[in-house]
């Protein structure tokens, strides 16, 4: 059971998987009409598995499986007969079969384990002699593991088989690695990608990257190389994570309760090529990083010159600017010096010009008062005088005899226009 699963058989091949906003609904993506139609909408689901034509989950609350797409084999909806209040930790299915693993037993028989199964001569339940921990089904056969005197798979944290191939998640890195059938023209597993899950078809084979996007990849033959679904990266537990593995952790978390997180199995170790940056914590994986002075593959080699690449732009561009930065300092200091002294230079121009300007005006009218001057008799020098101070003042009042003396006795030659009313002369 896993957070996705792939049906396959005549009708199609379909990929299935948990929503990676926490909701815990399931999302198909494929070919076979009855499982895309039939794929219920709003219920929960803890895990996922898939046979030949159906899709199978487990339900969150009840903890009971429930099945849906089209087989002969397998009862859809809730498998019957069904133990009445039985609760299962896991299933799993194979091409025509589904099986249980119930919650384990308690008081005297604790160390019998029971598994339900559904399907092709295989309705029946099953007691065991001693704790199973999980169960896994093949093609028509199931396998379990118990508690006690566990396998180890060296180097590979997760493995999915089916009649063709097999893959496994590497365990240091998180990478792929597959050996089998290859039905050509197969698009093979990419290298340098990381996966939390995978899940396999009769050709193919997906997983979800490790990336932030969450969303599947897939090689082989007979399915698309990518999905448009971000799904969960791994099944929500309540328990906290145990010591090799750390809680994963996004801004969308995939699990609905608080108190539930996804545990994910931490690196186990480095290569030989690299060496432990940090260790595995409960919230964070372990990192490994390369080690330049033992490099013998090509990706250690590109790693390394990429690496050292980097650091001498680094001190190329940290010697340009040690050796750029005082001669640009010195050009603006000169520019702005520049600036001030056009401005400066400007500014005394233009108050010289005015200045000029002042001067040359006041000697034009001195000139021109004095030839004034010399061509009117000396008793108009009052009437100059008041002249220059109306000009001053803007207005002044002249009494007539004054009026008269200056327009000659307001002869006809100094009149300058008449009105209906008044006549106005022009003065001397």
């Amino acid at each position: 059971m896993s957070s996705i699963a792939i049906s396959y058989g005549e009708n199609g091949s379909v990929f299935c998987g948990l929503k990676s906003d926490g909701s815990h609904l399931v999302t198909c993506y494929g070919s076979n009409s009855a499982i895309i139609y039939g794929t219920p909408a709003h219920f929960p689901f803890i895990g996922l598995t898939a046979g030949d034509g159906f899709v199978c989950g487990l339900l969150m609350g009840s903890n009971q499986p429930y099945c849906w797409g089209s087989s002969g084999y397998i009862p859809m909806g809730v498998p019957q007969p069904m133990v009445k209040e039985a609760e299962y930790i896991e299933i799993s299915a194979g091409d025509y079969h589904l099986c249980g693993l119930r919650k384990p037993l308690t008081g005297r028989h604790r160390n019998y384990s029971l598994v339900d199964c559904w399907g092709y001569n295989m309705t029946k339940n099953n007691v065991f002699d001693g704790q199973i921990q999980s169960i896994s089904a093949g093609s028509e056969f199931n396998c379990g593991l118990l508690s006690q005197n566990r396998s180890v798979f060296v180097g590979v944290m997760r493995l999915v088989a089916i009649k063709f191939h097999a893959c496994g998640i590497k365990s240091y890195d998180h990478g792929v690695i597959c050996w089998g059938s290859i039905v050509k023209p197969s698009t093979p597993a990419p290298n340098g990608i990381k996966v939390y899950e995978i899940a396999a078809g009769n050709y193919f084979t997906c997983g979800i990257l490790a990336e932030k996007s969450l969303l599947p990849v897939c090689w082989g033959l007979g399915f698309p190389s990518s999905l448009p679904l971000a799904v969960s990266p791994g099944l929500c537990k309540t328990t906290p994570c145990t010591p090799g593995s750390y809680e994963f952790n996004d801004d969308n978390a995939p699990c609905k309760s608080p108190n539930s997180h996804v545990c994910l199995p931490c690196r186990n170790g480095c290569p030989a090529e690299m060496y432990q940056k940090t260790e595995c914590t409960l919230k964070s994986n372990r990192q490994c990083d390369y080690n330049c002075s033992s490099c013998y593959s090509t990706e250690c080699f590109s790693n390394c010159s990429a690496s050292y690449s980097d650091a001498a732009i680094g001190k190329k561009d940290e010697r340009f600017w040690s050796l750029q930065l005082p001669v640009i300092i010195v050009e603006i200091g000169f520019a702005v010096f520049l600036v001030i002294v056009v401005s400066a230079t400007a500014t005394l121009y233009v108050r010289f010009r005015l200045r000029n300007c002042q001067c040359s005006e006041k000697e034009a009218t001195s000139q021109k008062n004095k030839e004034r001057g010399a061509s009117f008799p000396k008793d108009n020098g009052k009437i100059r005088q008041d002249s220059d101070e109306r000009k001053i003042r803007r207005a002044h009042m002249f009494s007539y005899e004054e009026l008269e003396r200056a327009t000659n006795g307001f002869k006809e030659e100094s009149l300058v226009g008449k009105g209906s009313f008044s006549c106005v002369y022009k003065g001397y």
